[in-house]
């Protein structure tokens, strides 16, 4: 019997004899969840999920407690020790706005003005800047990159990839964005901003994580995973994770099935590049325009591969 197996054992025994212990260990479990911000992951873990992931832990209480303690399990973590989140995890936490934003603030606002006359004139719904020399490397053959502006929602999805037994690695990459609002999504909570055509947009700092699976075919999972859990599809719907969209962005520089081809004009300017989107047939009468606008911007075009929900979102609708 291995030191690790009596542990257990011994626990199990200790739980079973003091209701007092067992109180305190099982509200230990549910402190953890919460102050790693997976309490909405737990909620999500079906019965069998839960009984696999405990299947060598004595964890005894009600269903929000065995889900907790499954869910730590399933990250690896003893449901009974006193654990330290995962790296993955800790990594992804909002730490603000990042250097480059401050340093750079006055380029990034004349890129940004002018990239707001590309949205007025229709030559792009939105856009995100990042710094040049920190766009990562990774294979684009297991690679997906998922965007979003939720710190916690992407502790949930990582998490979520990890107990479903994927070996991921992630690196995410701040990145200053807008976006047209659509209206069908709903008043927003604070006003926004509005072009001088009248369309109100989305202005916000948001990442993107760079995830990159141990075999092609986990894309597969990953998408199943997001259109389960990570896709709204009412407003009243439940089981998803903290800070479903409508409208998940994520894509792939190599094609898959059931995936949408896009055109990417890249443009760097100063240090900085943006992904400006469109439809493949609308590339070529774009990029004369989006040219016009700053003849000393570099323009580089490549196609990516999205997600349904992101696709309809470049054809005006809202799901």
């Amino acid at each position: 019997m291995t030191l690790n197996t009596l542990s257990k054992l011994v626990i199990a025994f200790i739980l079973g004899m003091s209701p007092i212990l067992s109180a305190a260990a099982n509200q230990s479990m549910l402190d953890t969840v919460r102050s790693w911000q997976l309490e909405e992951l737990a909620a999500t873990f079906s019965d069998e999920k839960t009984d696999r992931c405990l299947v060598n832990y004595p964890v005894e209480g009600d269903a929000e407690t065995r889900r907790a303690g499954a869910l730590l399990a399933c990250l690896g973590q003893d449901p009974f020790g006193s654990n330290r989140p995962p790296q993955v995890l800790v990594d992804l936490e909002n730490t603000g706005k990042p250097d480059w934003l401050l340093t750079g603030a006055h380029r990034i606002e004349i890129f940004e003005e002018k990239l707001r006359k590309a949205m007025v004139s229709e030559l792009t719904t939105g856009y995100n800047i990042v710094p040049i020399p920190l766009w990562p490397e990774f294979d684009v053959e297991r690679t997906v990159i998922y965007g979003h502006s939720d710190w916690k929602h992407a502790r949930q999805l990582i998490a979520l990839l990890i107990t479903e037994g994927l070996k991921i690695k992630v690196t995410a990459l701040v990145k200053k964005s807008a976006f047209l609002y659509r209206d069908k999504w709903g008043e927003p909570a604070h006003v926004l901003p509005t072009l001088t055509n009248g369309h109100r947009y989305i202005d916000q700092l948001e990442y993107d994580l760079f995830i990159e699976f141990a075999k092609p075919s986990d894309i597969a999972k990953f998408v199943e995973l997001v259109n389960r859990y990570a896709k709204k599809d009412s407003e009243s719907e439940g089981g998803l994770i903290h800070g479903a969209w409508w409208q998940p962005f994520y894509r792939t520089l190599v094609s898959r099935p059931n995936a949408h081809e896009l055109s990417v004009m890249l443009v760097s300017s100063d240090g900085y590049r943006t992904n400006l989107m469109a439809l493949p047939e609308l590339m070529a009468p774009r990029l004369p325009k989006l040219q016009a606008i700053d003849v000393d911007w570099q323009i580089e075009t490549f196609s990516i591969w999205v997600n349904p929900g992101f696709y309809r979102n470049q054809l005006g609708d809202y799901r």
